[in-house]
């Protein structure tokens, strides 16, 4: 490209600036305006009377060298000579030639602008169709090349659905709804706004050598993969739409045609905000081109932005990478647990079954000078076992002999030492499926506990804390890839053509992502921290 971007790129905003000046909150709608206008592309604009339509088009005049306008208000009784020039009497009397003298009318104007576009006739819109689509105006046997930049259309309404204006509809690229001024501070502003005999200061406009340099060297601007996928993906999204779903009363379709089209209006946002290929950000622009009907513009809007969150900056990899690691986790939790946990041995007595541990390498303490105590390391995620003691329990002393009596009907109260208090609580206690027993918090949360044996037969190390560290490392990449992600978001999140409100949500869902891998990491870590202090109790770590 031979143009200096960042050059570029100011000089459009300032337009932006200049355009939109003492219009206001109609500011989006001018820069998608301008940037349908510096494409050649054409623009509908969808909204009730006296919503600054026409202002809009006026000041895409502004925008070029050359300021020839033409503005007409349709009606059901405009004629083609009104559009499109008178015929030539001269031509017809003197050469019998059908030639309409069309200066000062659409053929020959840069910026055009037709209000209430629905309500022409045949014979206007099928004419309109061909200067849109070839830039050529069938004069007689001539074919005129018409120099329109852009074509504003406005209307109340929208076109029937069996009014046969499929076709010239489906060229208006960029759809745009207007509404009255919303903003109670603006709305005094406007009524207290004095006329303006001209936009204020002083700005370049774009010659016919620049549209025409610029109009090429958009045609270069690249597609990178990672972005055309997503484009397939949103497509494949939106012909999956079923009526009803996203509240629309019929399926989303676009056009391969309108597809294409708007993918250029992307690659020139790409171009005059600088950059040489297609990035996220651009894709939101799509939510202006891609719709019918106000149904399908809300449904429209929601797929673009729940898929800008989840989608963007890699968001659904990471999102995926980080719920496997939580799975893992929490399946070498129950592997921990289940393994390493006393499974208390069981016998049917008249009926009832009865429960007691094997006292095979069981490990006696003494604690707080009371001896035969039975030391019970917590497996389970640590948990305030009782209210009057305040502080999480990663173990348990309680008496052997009071262990046995009460363990034997698999369920009741059992009196312990929580960590290293030196006053007993009573807790309840239960059995669970693998005949491992459970503490229970005053919440009635069950927690695995272990008695301390002599000989353990499990290595702790190996088999969780060796595995966690790799998932370490793991979680580790996936936050210097989210840093990547939100470095490389902001050096491009600043989109000339893109209200601010839709990037804001991108970087909110980026935090979201770091915290929701944070949180993995708290439970990694959690984990870590109760196999090691397993470990000490074992024997198999450092006292």
């Amino acid at each position: 490209m031979t143009i200096a971007h960042n050059t570029i790129s100011n000089r459009i905003e300032t337009l932006i600036d200049h355009l939109s000046y003492g219009v206001y909150e109609r500011r989006d709608a001018i820069r998608l305006c301008l940037l349908a206008a510096l494409s050649g592309e054409s623009i509908f604009l969808l909204g009730p009377p006296g919503i600054a339509k026409s202002l809009i088009a006026k000041r895409m005049i502004d925008v070029f060298e050359d300021e020839s306008y033409f503005e007409y208000l349709m009606t059901r009784f405009s004629t083609p000579e009104e559009i499109f020039g008178p015929l030539s009497i001269k031509a017809l009397k003197d050469e019998g030639k059908y030639i309409r003298l069309t200066e000062g009318y659409l053929p020959e104007a840069k910026v055009v602008f037709l209000d209430e576009i629905w309500k022409a006739g045949p014979a206007i819109l099928n004419t309109l169709l061909t200067v849109i689509n070839e830039r050529t105006f069938h004069n007689g046997i001539d074919h005129q090349k018409v120099p329109m930049r852009v074509l504003v259309s406005a209307s109340n309404e929208l076109p029937g659905a069996d009014s046969g204006l499929e076709a010239l509809y489906d060229r208006m690229l960029l759809r745009l709804y207007l509404e009255p001024i919303q903003d109670k501070k603006n709305f005094k502003a406007m009524l207290m706004q004095k006329p303006q005999a001209k936009l204020a200061g002083k700005f370049k406009k774009v010659s016919n050598e620049e549209f025409e340099l610029w109009k090429k060297e958009i045609n270069d601007v690249g597609l990178t993969d990672h972005c055309f996928e997503l484009i397939y993906d949103l497509k494949l999204s939106l012909d999956n739409n079923s009526p009803g779903e996203n509240h629309t009363e019929h399926a989303i379709y676009v056009s391969d045609r309108r597809w294409k089209k708007a993918i250029r209006l992307l690659q020139a946002s790409a171009y005059f905000n600088g950059r040489n290929q297609i990035s996220e950000t651009d894709l939101f622009i799509l939510k202006d081109c891609i719709w019918h009907d106000l149904d399908s513009k809300k449904a429209i809007f929601n797929i673009l932005h729940d898929f800008a969150i989840k989608r963007f900056c890699d968001q659904d990899e990471i999102t995926e990478a980080t719920n496997v690691i939580e799975q893992k986790i929490i399946e070498l939790d129950a592997d921990f647990q289940y393994r390493i946990g006393n499974r208390l041995n069981s016998d049917l007595v008249l009926t009832k079954t009865r429960y007691k541990l094997d006292l095979e390498d069981i490990k006696t303490y003494t604690f707080d000078g009371i001896p035969n105590m039975l030391k019970m390391c917590v497996i389970g995620e640590y948990k305030v076992l009782d209210k009057e003691v305040d502080e999480k329990a990663q173990s348990v002393y309680v008496g052997l002999d009071h262990f046995q009596k009460k363990i034997k009907s698999g369920t009741g109260l059992i009196k312990v030492y929580i960590n290293n208090a030196k006053t007993n609580v009573w807790l309840n206690f239960s059995i669970d499926e693998n005949q491992h027993l459970l503490l229970h918090d005053f919440a009635n949360n069950g927690i695995p506990v272990v008695a301390i044996t002599n000989k353990p037969t499990v290595d702790i190390k190996d088999n969780w804390l060796s595995k966690l560290a790799a998932l370490n490392e793991e979680m580790a990449n996936l936050k210097q890839r989210i840093i990547k992600n939100q470095i490389d978001f902001s050096s491009i999140n600043h989109n000339i053509f893109v209200e601010d409100d839709f990037i804001e949500s991108v970087e909110k869902s980026l935090v979201s992502l770091t915290l929701a891998l944070n949180a993995v990491q708290d439970k990694n870590d959690e984990f870590q921290e109760r196999l090691q202090i397993t470990a000490t109790n074992v024997g198999q770590g450092e006292e």
